[in-house]
């Protein structure tokens, strides 16, 4: 970036006027020529005609005027090119992680990836688990966010929008406060969920809990869905005052002391692992790459 008396006298010289250059600068007039006075006792040579008329430039001014606008332009390709070294000497990835599916997992696959390749850098922020948070961070990947960590256990409509990344699967249990007698079991049955109230969304449900309440409704037991706009941690208080289950994964257990994670003997697992973009930056291809290479070289990431 050159000199600012020098990008001041090319804005005069462009504008014409002390007034034109002045709302291009916005700096007053009075500056702008203080600016030309400083820069023409600097290099001792006459830039301007002054009159009634408004400023024009001297012949010295005009060959200034070339060769400032050459080196101007020179000095922000070679900006530039500084910023995009940088940038290529540090991948800066913006992820965001659930509040609730905190997936220990995840933030721990982060330092391996960076012990991978050291140019790996993290802004980390957090999410509450709400529809409408979620929708906005997904409609902001590749802007403000680079990944989402937590659950993939998610509505089918989110898949037309993004790519998925697949870390982890565990058994799907139930969440479970010492109000209810299924607290002190180590595992359940299906069967066990028989005359259970448990906590559901309304809206949006995955793939998972859709053949979930499939697979129930086909045992013949009785189970209670209690609905609720969204898992927050509101819910989760609610849930270790009263005897309602969530049906959730086991890490949801972590985030409140009074709730308990109990496994479900059956086949059903939720995931958990990052989403991003459909088409991702470069950053994020690079951090992909380095998981896979990461997965392949062992059997548990």
């Amino acid at each position: 970036m050159l000199n600012f008396d020098i990008q001041v006298f090319i804005t005069v010289a462009e504008a014409g006027s002390l007034t034109a250059a002045s709302h291009l600068l916005y700096i007053s007039p009075t500056a702008i020529m203080k600016r030309i006075n400083n820069l023409e006792n600097q290099l001792g040579i006459k830039l301007f005609n002054r009159s009634h008329h408004g400023l024009t430039l001297t012949g010295a001014g005009r060959s200034f005027y070339q060769d400032s606008k050459f080196l101007s332009q020179h000095a922000n390709t070679a900006i530039n090119r500084a910023r995009a070294i940088s940038t290529d000497e540090t991948f800066i990835i913006r992820v965001a992680f659930s509040l609730i599916n905190s997936d220990p997992q995840l933030m721990n696959l982060l330092d391996k990836v960076n012990q991978q390749d050291s140019r790996f850098e993290y802004e980390i922020t957090s999410f509450d688990d709400s529809r409408e948070q979620f929708i906005n961070l997904i409609g902001n990947l590749n802007r403000s966010i680079d990944l989402i960590a937590g659950s993939l256990d998610f509505s089918d409509w989110i898949n037309k929008l993004a790519q998925t990344y697949t870390i982890s699967k565990k058994r799907l249990g139930i969440i479970v406060s010492p109000h209810n007698q299924l607290f002190f079991r180590n595992e359940i049955n299906i069967n066990d969920l028989d005359k259970q109230s448990i906590y559901i969304t309304q809206n949006d449900e995955s793939s998972l809990v859709k053949d979930v309440r499939k697979e129930i409704k086909k045992t013949g037991i009785n189970v209670n869905w209690v609905f609720v706009d969204r898992y927050d941690i509101d819910l989760l208080n609610q849930c270790s005052l009263t005897d309602i289950l969530i049906l959730a994964s086991p890490e949801w257990a972590n985030v409140h002391p009074l709730l308990k994670s109990v496994p479900i003997n059956w086949s059903y697992q939720s995931h958990s692992g990052f989403i991003y973009a459909k088409n991702p930056n470069n950053h994020v291809k690079e951090f992909i790459k380095i998981l896979d290479s990461i997965k392949n070289s062992s059997t548990n990431i």
